[in-house]
């Protein structure tokens, strides 16, 4: 137990955002991503969450997120954020992913895993050693929920659900329900 809490604290200070960026940075970082890695506002969809009318609203949503840790590799940029979940007790879920921009534009954008919600003192090491595993290349379908037994670690991606990165979104796989009859 407490090498896992030494790891933690390695990886806090390791991955610390303000190893590269400072606090308005991280923040202008955090609404750059809103419309992904946020919920989608009332009255707004996939097609057109984009629209101005939206802005201040994720604005509120991007505030909501807590980015934990970064790490910056060539021309990717790994990050790790904490939001709190709809819970009847206080539990967090942990977005990690990666992407690639230009000065104006993000031209690549992946959520490499969500966890399932969990107490922050719970979630935190967890979150960091996913995120260590993932900035490493390493294989992370051990953790899917339907590899992971009865400990609930990455809800997506899983066997039914991936992420798609043209546009930017978590999908259902089509084949998934099907029934044999």
């Amino acid at each position: 137990m407490f090498f896992i809490g030494c790891n933690q604290v390695n990886l806090e200070k390791q991955y610390a955002p303000d190893n590269y960026i400072d606090s308005i940075q991280q923040d202008s970082f955090t609404y750059s991503i809103s419309r992904y890695i946020s919920r989608l506002p009332v009255q707004a969809t996939h097609l057109n969450k984009f629209d101005p009318k939206f802005d201040s609203t994720y604005r509120v949503l991007a505030n909501r997120h807590e980015l934990i840790a970064l790490h910056k590799e060539s021309d990717a940029v790994f990050f790790l954020f904490v939001r709190q979940a709809p819970s009847l007790q206080k539990k967090y879920v942990a977005i990690g992913g990666k992407m690639k921009s230009t000065a104006d534009s993000i031209i690549y954008y992946e959520e490499v895993f969500r966890t399932w919600k969990k107490p922050m003192h719970e979630l935190k090491p967890l979150a960091f050693k996913l995120f260590d595993e993932m900035v490493k290349g390493e294989d992370l379908t051990k953790y899917y929920p339907e590899h992971s037994g009865d400990e609930y670690i990455i809800e997506f991606p899983s066997s039914e659900v991936y992420f798609d990165t043209k546009h930017r979104i978590w999908k259902r796989k089509k084949d998934a329900f099907k029934l044999d009859l």
